[in-house]
């Protein structure tokens, strides 16, 4: 084994005792540290807040049991058969059957990030394998109904996994009766929608301007105009390849010069802030 340089050495030994002090910290005060689910950041809270919060969640969404035993190899064993016996049927290809068959070493249990007790039981965490899948199996079930009515008047309607855009040359009235009627369709889909000439999808926001739909990038309220700042230590192709995203990324959105002349200047700002 090649020894490490001895800045690499000295590094090493600062880390390891940031790491042990950060541990005492938060053993003698009582803290959990975490891994956001989907950020990929870290939470600093309370084991009691983490408790409390576990507890209400678990009383508010019905959604989790808490386990006496591990189910893992059971369910494990019974997908693995459900995917043998589809490949032995001819109805799943090899490639299929490889890209689908779980890995032993690294499945895992829907739980709540910050308590690996309590068990999903109703939906699934998006991070976990079939559930992306199942999801569009059943939103497509589900939205059947709404397409076939879009379809009938001429209308535009998409998704992208549970958020949904279509247009409508009818009443704001009837409108919200149709998405009132849509929450009644399933108990687990509940719609939470915005009506307007000019709405939000994903990172697009769409403008209806005189019976013409114009699009630009759109930006949160919320989000702030930070990108990885010149200054820090990523690898040096990281920095063009931010500056080109971007401006893909307005070019694609922008139906007009003028749209994309505006998302110029902010990218130009948010470069300017960020050094």
């Amino acid at each position: 084994m090649t020894p490490i340089s001895f800045a690499d050495h000295i590094r090493a030994q600062r880390e390891f005792t940031l790491v042990k002090s950060i541990r005492r910290k938060l053993l003698s005060k009582q803290l959990i540290l975490r891994v956001c689910d989907k950020s990929g950041g870290l939470h600093i809270g309370a084991k009691s807040n983490y408790e409390t919060k576990a507890a209400q969640y678990h009383e508010d969404t019905k959604a989790y049991v808490e386990l006496t035993c591990n189910p893992l190899m059971e369910i494990f064993t019974n997908v693995t058969n459900a995917l043998n016996a589809l490949k032995n049927s001819k109805q799943l290809s090899v490639k299929e059957y490889n890209r689908m068959m779980p890995k032993v070493d690294s499945v895992k249990l829907s739980y709540m990030y910050f308590n690996p007790k309590p068990h999903k039981i109703v939906g699934g965490a998006m991070g976990s394998p079939f559930t992306l899948t199942l999801a569009n199996i059943f939103m497509w079930d589900w939205e059947k109904r709404w397409i076939r009515r879009q379809n009938s008047k001429n209308e535009i309607y998409g998704r992208y996994i549970d958020d949904v855009f279509f247009t409508s040359n009818e009443s704001i009235e009837i409108v919200e009766q149709l998405l009132q009627d849509a929450n009644t369709w399933h108990p687990n889909i509940k719609l939470e929608y915005n009506i307007g000439s000019s709405v939000p999808f994903l990172d697009v926001l769409v403008s209806n301007q005189q019976g013409h739909l114009h699009t630009c990038v759109y930006h949160k309220p919320s989000a702030e105009p930070d990108v990885v700042p010149f200054i820090s230590d990523h690898p040096r192709y990281t920095f063009p390849n931010i500056i080109q995203t971007t401006l893909v990324r307005a070019i694609r959105y922008s139906s007009t010069f003028e749209a994309f002349n505006n998302e110029r200047r902010t990218i130009r700002l948010m470069l300017l802030y960020n050094g």
